[in-house]
C-alpha cells in the first residue's frame, strides 16, 4: 500500500514539480485545506493524497500538529484542480521506503497505471507500519471522498475510525 502512494506522489512531482510542466497542460486548481482526525484526536504527519474519478492531476498534503493539511498539485500549497476523488489517508512510522526504482515502470500518469503497482511486491519495499487501518490507503477501499468545485470553500474535514 505504502508504494502505491508514494508512487502516485513520486510521480506527480516528477511529471509536474520537476519539469515544470508546461503553463498549457496545467489545469486550474483550487485552495484546498481541511483536517484528518481519529477517535476526535487530531493526527500530526500523516500523508494526506486526493486521486482523481475524473482524470485529474493527484493532489497531496501532510497534515502538521493539528491534524490540518493543504493540497499542493503543481506549486506548494496550490489546491487541486476541480472533480471527484478519492481521499487516501497514510502515515508510517520509522523510515520511508524508496520507490524511485518503480517509477520508471508505471509511465506519467499515476490514474491510468494505478492499478498495475498492486503487482509489486509491496512487503519487499515496505519499511514501516501504517498506523491508520489500511482501508484507507487504496483507492477501491477508502470511503473517504471529496468534490473540489472551482468557486467551493474547499475545506474537508475527516473523521478516520
Amino acid at each position: 500500500m505504502r508504494v502505491r502512494i508514494l508512487l502516485i506522489i513520486s510521480i506527480c512531482m516528477f511529471s509536474y514539480g520537476c519539469s515544470g510542466g508546461s503553463e498549457e497542460d496545467r489545469k486550474p486548481v483550487y485552495k484546498v485545506t481541511g483536517t484528518v482526525k481519529l477517535g476526535g484526536a487530531p493526527i500530526s504527519g500523516a500523508s494526506v493524497t486526493f486521486v482523481s474519478r475524473e482524470k485529474q492531476p493527484v493532489a497531496y498534503g501532510r497534515t502538521n500538529g493539528s491534524g490540518a493539511f493543504e493540497l499542493t498539485t503543481y506549486d506548494p500549497d496550490d489546491g487541486a484542480a476541480a472533480g471527484t476523488y478519492a481521499v487516501l489517508v497514510t502515515k508510517y512510522l520509522g523510515k520511508a521506503a524508496n520507490a524511485s526504482n518503480i517509477n520508471a515502470a508505471h509511465g506519467t500518469d499515476p490514474t491510468k497505471n494505478y492499478d498495475s503497482v498492486s503487482g509489486h511486491d509491496a512487503k519487499a519495499t515496505q519499511t514501516t507500519d501504517n498506523v491508520i487501518s489500511a482501508q484507507y490507503s487504496d483507492v477501491a477501499t477508502t470511503p473517504l471522498s471529496a468534490n473540489v468545485e472551482s468557486g467551493g470553500e474547499n475545506k474537508f474535514d475527516f473523521e478516520l475510525k
